[in-house]
């Protein structure tokens, strides 16, 4: 295999396992419900849980069709707006609650993640993160790996609220490589989905390994691409 210079990684499934979702969900739902009813805003939890649905699908939609990251913010002003809730506190508990959450369910890394990212530092490589960012933004993703003790691996990390578009925009590669000082045929990411990482990365000029976690070693990939054993 190639000794590739540089190393990214996407982030869920890649780097960190994320079997809390739906508990983290669940805490989001039972915490905005918590503060609208202690607001005084008469809403039920079924038609909660059915505008939330809404705004998922409408979010979803959003950015299929524009390739554009809609944030946290927009996602909570959506949900809140669907509610008719405009209070500007209720917007800041909420907003708190749901970016938050998973500080509360904190996910866990994957198999050999941090063996597999000191081997990359011994060996002088560069490494970095590129995370489409969903309901978490990127300043909380960075406090989650600290959590984690991932954080300090990184020298660039790459978030889509950030950046303002998503993979596989080849913008969003581009800009993890300019900002790491590597070339782009010396990098290669290595990701879980076939169009936003494997796709996404090879459309972008990078090299690309798609990421299998229930069939693969993280540690033994990176050796494969940083110059073997």
């Amino acid at each position: 295999m190639h000794n590739y210079d540089c190393l990214i990684f996407d982030l869920y499934n890649t780097v960190i396992s994320d079997e809390g979702m739906a508990e983290r969900e669940k805490y989001r739902l039972d915490s905005i419900y918590t503060i609208l009813e202690k607001s005084l805003y008469p809403v039920k939890f079924p038609a909660l849980a059915e505008k939330y649905a809404n705004m998922i699908a409408y979010w979803a939609e959003y950015q299929a069709s524009t390739g554009w990251c809609m944030t946290p913010f927009y996602q909570v002003q959506y949900l809140l707006n669907s509610l008719n809730v405009h209070d500007l506190i209720v917007f800041k508990k909420t907003y708190d609650v749901y970016i938050d959450a998973i500080l509360q369910i904190c996910p866990e890394p994957i198999h050999h993640a941090q063996k597999a990212l000191q081997e990359l530092k011994d060996r002088g490589k560069k490494i970095g993160l590129i995370s489409n960012t969903g309901k978490t933004p990127g300043v909380i993703l960075r406090m989650m790996l600290k959590e984690i003790n991932l954080f300090d691996y990184f020298d660039d990390m790459v978030f889509s609220d950030e950046a303002g578009y998503l993979k596989p925009d080849e913008r969003i590669f581009h800009l993890a490589a300019d900002r790491l000082g590597v070339k782009r045929d010396e990098t290669i990411f290595i990701g879980d989905l076939k169009v936003s990482d494997y796709d996404g990365a090879m459309g972008a000029g990078l090299g690309a390994h798609l990421f299998n976690r229930t069939k693969e070693d993280l540690y033994n990939i990176i050796i494969g691409y940083s110059g073997g054993y």
